[in-house]
């Protein structure tokens, strides 16, 4: 896919060729997009006997890896990327924002970094049920607890976890860590049971930022954190 930036004449020159570049890439992703799953292929997934219409690589370690998952799962559109080359080699951290966690026979939880900022990042879950034909995958939701401008609780259902997240395999639990700020004295930590697909809040401890914004020596220990009532039902917002 090629953009025209001119008319071949003696006006020609280069000074729209980013505009019609960026034209050609943008409509390749999103043809691919479209045409990517009706396409027919015998590649194997990496780590399973399951085929893919396309070849998705596991563990996924470079941009393009990236891309390949993307065109499958559709998380939001994103502009940049923390760990982005320009080309299939493996990024310099060998990651790529994605990672696999196997939860049973041909079961895979899937952890997809959305983005970071400072000390937070966002992250979205996806459940692979492999063994049926068609093979299912679902976006995991989490039931969140928020707090309006006058203080009060209020609970919604989100398809992304703010925070340092992370998966423990052992326990089956999707745990977040927000820092309400930097040295990580403050904010929220969030434990979710997963099963299936599905989550059940099992934990919210939050803690307000101090009134001195002196440094600390140290996090306070977790049980020093207010725990929220999670049994409770909040308004749904």
């Amino acid at each position: 896919m090629k953009g025209v930036c001119d008319f071949a004449d003696d006006k020609k020159n280069d000074s729209a060729h980013l505009i019609a570049a960026t034209a050609a890439a943008e409509t390749v992703r999103d043809l691919a997009r479209d045409l990517v799953p009706k396409l027919r292929s015998t590649s194997p997934a990496v780590e399973s006997r399951v085929e893919y219409l396309v070849k998705l690589p596991r563990p996924a370690l470079s941009y393009r890896d990236r891309v390949a998952w993307q065109c499958l799962l559709d998380w939001e559109d994103e502009d940049s990327w923390r760990f982005l080359p320009d080309d299939n080699e493996p990024t310099s951290e060998g990651k790529s924002g994605i990672e696999f966690y196997e939860v049973g026979e041909n079961k895979w939880l899937v952890e997809v970094e959305l983005g970071f900022a400072a000390y937070n990042g966002s992250f979205c879950y996806y459940y692979f049920e492999e063994n049926g034909a068609p093979k299912s995958i679902t976006r995991v939701e989490f039931r969140t607890l928020n707090w309006d401008h006058r203080g009060e609780i209020y609970e919604s259902v989100e398809t992304a976890i703010s925070g340092n997240a992370w998966f423990d395999s052992e326990s089956s639990r999707i745990c977040t860590f927000y820092k309400g700020r930097g040295i990580g004295d403050c904010g929220q930590f969030v434990t979710y049971a997963f099963d299936e697909g599905r989550t059940d809040l099992v934990e919210f401890r939050h803690r307000e930022i101090p009134d001195s914004l002196d440094a600390v020596d140290e996090v306070p220990a977790l049980d020093e954190w207010p725990e929220i009532d999670v049994s409770k039902r909040y308004p749904r917002r």
